[in-house]
């Protein structure tokens, strides 16, 4: 994700995101595949899984509960 990108996410978004500081690039926290790319060598390490995620939320306010796989 470039600069203008991040610029266009809301706040609450924006704060799962840090700047690499060798590439600029800004890395979601949230997908560990990346976050050590970024924080190691900028190799590939394809044998680490992506494992997709989905928040579960409150029935009845919509509050967030949980983070599940799918």
């Amino acid at each position: 994700m470039d600069a203008d990108d991040f610029d266009k996410l809301n706040d609450t978004e924006k704060e799962h995101f840090f700047q690499c500081p060798e590439c600029g690039e800004f890395v979601d926290k949230r997908e560990l595949r990346d976050v050590i790319f970024h924080e190691t060598d900028h190799k590939p390490k394809p044998h680490i899984p992506r494992i997709k995620t989905a928040v579960v939320r409150c029935f009845f306010c919509a509050c967030a509960q949980g983070i599940v796989r799918v």
